[in-house]
């Protein structure tokens, strides 16, 4: 089982089950999520900057 989940929304993302998952199909699971949502942005999640300035 695969789960993607944003650590920040805790939204899930993607859900892949199946009793093998190779590396392919976790790259395929995370490729199709960066097409539809782009790539994700590390560190510019509101409640880390929020204490700033």
């Amino acid at each position: 089982m695969l789960n993607v989940v944003d650590e920040f929304t805790r939204e899930c993302l993607a859900s892949r089950v199946a009793r093998q998952l190779k590396a392919a199909d976790v790259i395929g699971v995370l490729s199709d999520r960066f097409i539809l949502r782009g790539m994700p942005s590390h560190g510019t999640h509101p409640a880390k900057t929020a204490g700033r300035g």
